[in-house]
Parts: C-alpha cells; structure tokens; sequence
C-alpha cells in the first residue's frame, strides 16, 4: 500500500529529537530506526516531485550512516569519516540541501558560564570566547567537537544556554551578548520542521521532499544522550565527523543545530531553539582564534549577581516590557502543564539587560 510524502510526515516516525532507553546500544537503536524508515520511503508513491532516484539518494546516505557507525566501532575511524564523505558526495544533501548563508547577520547570539567564587565581579569578555588554545586540557567531548579541540557554541537564547549547561543555579551564571558582523555559511541540521507540533500544513511537495531527504543525517545528529557523564557517548559519532567534514571542506564556517535537552514534542515549550556551533579556523598555541573574534562584537560579561544588583530583582513586566524580547521564544514550560511567556522569565530579563549594553570588538 502506497502512502503520500504527507502521511509520512504525520506519521510519527520522523518526528526528533530521538531518544533511546539507556539499556539499548546506540548501533541496534539506529539501525533498527533507519530500517523503518526505509520501509516507508519504499512504500511512497512517485510523482514528478519524488522520483526513484530520489529514494536512491535517500538510501545512500542511510547506507553511508550506518556504515560509518560500524566502521568506527570497529576502530577505524579514519575509513568511516571517508565512507561517511562519500555519502554526502554521492546523496548530494549536506551540500545542495542543508547549506545556507542568509540569515545570521547583526544576529544577537549568547554565551553563559557558571563561577561559583567572586560571583559579583564580572569576568573578562574573552573567558566567555572559546576555551583558548593553550587550557586545550580542559575541553571535553561535545556533542560536535573532540576532546582538545576548541569550538565556539553559542544559543539564540538565554534560555537555550540554560538549557545547554543542565540549567545550573542562576546565582552562578555569568553572561555576555555576541552580535555577528556578517553573515555566516553554514550547515543546517535543525530539526524544528520535525517536531510533532509544526505546522506543515502548508507546505508544498518540493519542501517536504527537502526535508525528507535531509531526514537521515539530522535525525542521527538529534540523538538525546541517555547518560550525559559517560566516558564515550556514541550519540556524537556522526555529529563530529560532521563538524570534521565542515573544517575540512571550507565551505561552510558554522554548524546550526537543535537543542536536544529541549523536546517540544512532549511539553508546551514554543518557539525555535538552536545553537551555533564554529570550529576555529586558525590553530594556535596559545589565545583565540583571530578569525572567529573578528566575525563578532560582544557586550562586557554581565553575573547574575551584577544583573540582581542593578534590576532590584525585576523582570521585564515590572519595567513595563510588554513587547517580546526574543522572537525565537514563545513560551517555556518551567512549570510542568504551565506555559509562561518568555517575557515574564527571570532569564529573558537578564537577556532583555544584555540586549540593551553597548558592543564592542574583541
């Protein structure tokens, strides 16, 4: 039985972030998912929009995925970033689907850090850069980066940020504003058109196949980590070999993808929820790097403690902001079953003060 690109949409299967119960490998999980998949794709019904070499596309990439996996649990992770390469030659998606390069300029992006000591004393703007190259010893795997290899993340929002970090005691938070002074390429593996409450009801065939040819390698990039203090995190295979293949490549200069610590599918959380993720470009022995520095201006480091200090506790509804301070953000679900406006949070003021300081080069 033949289905439309529409139903597979409302099917479910396609809906992200994933997660998998801790008690099943991360392989089995995959390769069962992406099995399901193309039982799907197979049973889609062929128009001018979606021919059979569209399907070839997807199962190239699907096939590439999943040999890449299996190749660097195996121990050759050399061969499995190259196989993984040769999907994306031979699918064409990272490059004719997901690339963009329209929408980042003057974009206000945020960066917080906690301290638990001299919380009131404000830190240097570049302490909220990357980790710089000569305390290499202190980055840790992430989601897109190796161990020793400094990246720059950075979110739409206070509150993505929040997120990011495990929501940590405000009373810790130390804060700053990056503007971007030009646009930025970059990869795109949002999955927000997958989330189960978006609204796609007025896309057309060609959007939806976009997307749906796209759905592969942003699915296996939108994998909850079931334990965030596991030495090795097989969530983050595809991820930083993504992140390789943009260094490598030239061009593309940033990573845009979901917050997987934010699932829309399951509360009344809204809005668009993303984080930017740069790798450096120019290899340093100690420092930052000059190129990222100068695709930016920031404000000075604003603490929690310093924010308290100035508001008097106040949130953007005692000072009369009635307008919204982030478009990205509707309403969060701090509370379970109460949606509070961005607005009316105590994050989103601290964002609304950041907005309002001065910016300068680094």
């Amino acid at each position: 039985m033949s289905i439309s690109i529409n139903d597979l949409f409302e099917d479910g299967i396609l809906n992200l972030p994933l997660e998998r119960n801790s008690e099943h490998f991360f392989r089995p999980f995959i390769k069962k998912l992406f099995s399901d998949f193309i039982t799907k794709v197979d049973s889609l019904q062929l128009s001018t929009f979606f021919p059979d070499k569209d399907k070839d596309k997807i199962k190239i990439l699907v096939t590439g995925i999943l040999q890449c996996i299996d190749m660097y649990l195996d121990g050759r992770p050399m061969e499995a970033y190259q196989r993984l390469v040769e999907s994306f030659n031979a699918s064409g998606v990272a490059i004719e689907i997901l690339l963009k390069d329209n929408d980042l300029d003057k974009r206000s992006l945020y960066r917080l850090r906690t301290q638990d000591k001299n919380g009131g004393y404000r830190l240097n703007k570049k302490e909220l850069f990357h980790i710089p190259f000569h305390k290499r010893d202190l980055i840790k795997t992430q989601r897109f980066s190796i161990p020793g290899y400094p990246c720059l993340y950075l979110a739409n929002s206070i509150y993505v940020a929040w997120e990011e970090m495990r929501r940590p005691e405000l009373t810790k938070l130390h804060s700053v504003r990056l503007q971007t002074q030009r646009n930025i390429k970059y990869l795109d593996l949002c999955n927000t058109f997958y989330q189960k409450n978006f609204d796609r009801s007025n896309m057309d065939e060609p959007t939806l196949l976009r997307h749906l040819l796209a759905w592969p390698l942003i699915a296996v990039c939108s994998v909850k980590v079931p334990d965030s203090d596991a030495a090795f995190k097989p969530e983050y295979i595809i991820p930083q070999m993504v992140l390789q293949w943009v260094k490598n490549e030239k061009k593309h200069e940033a990573i845009k993808f979901s917050s997987t610590h934010i699932d829309q599918n399951r509360t009344k959380t809204s809005g668009e929820f993303f984080n930017l993720v740069m790798p450096v470009v120019t290899d340093c022995d100690d420092g930052h790097c000059p190129d990222i520095q100068k695709m930016f201006t920031s404000t000075e480091v604003l603490s929690w403690q310093l924010y308290q200090a100035s508001s008097g506790g106040l949130n953007g509804t005692d000072w009369g902001v009635s307008h919204s301070i982030n478009d990205d953000v509707k309403g969060i679900e701090f509370i379970s079953g109460v949606l509070t406006p961005y607005e009316h949070s105590s994050l989103a003021s601290l964002e609304h003060q950041l907005n309002s300081m001065a910016l300068t080069s680094f």
